[in-house]
């Protein structure tokens, strides 16, 4: 089973996110706390990470994540989506994201990129 990481800290954006996700069949594990998120990935085989773009900003998270990143990237083990409201796509690609969505996105366009990331690994 392919297992998708949700660190965001809008809860009108996570739970459905994480509801709609599972019910397509897909492990969920989620979290509004960016740090134990990545303790999660740390432990926990994740294919996908969505991510708050705010998350991604913090310092602390920053050099946790580009460690976490250059480690999965070698073994293609994750793929990480950041979400912001109206930040920008390359902010948000210079931070260590690999993908970007508006968090306006419809739920389906989310289950999308991570179904077509999933074909891809």
């Amino acid at each position: 089973m392919k297992t998708i990481l949700i660190m965001m800290q809008n809860d009108d954006l996570r739970l459905p996110l994480a509801d709609w996700i599972s019910l397509e069949g897909f492990d969920v594990v989620q979290t509004n706390d960016a740090i134990a998120g990545l303790r999660i990935a740390e432990v926990l085989p994740v294919e996908i990470i969505f991510c708050d773009l705010e998350m991604l900003e913090m310092d602390s998270f920053k050099e946790k994540l580009r460690c976490y990143s250059e480690a999965h990237r070698e073994n293609q083990t994750s793929h990480i989506i950041a979400i912001s409201d109206s930040k920008s796509i390359v902010q948000a690609l210079a931070l260590g994201a690999d993908d970007f969505l508006f968090s306006g996105a419809q739920l389906y366009e989310f289950l999308q990129l991570a179904m077509m990331k999933l074909r891809q690994a």
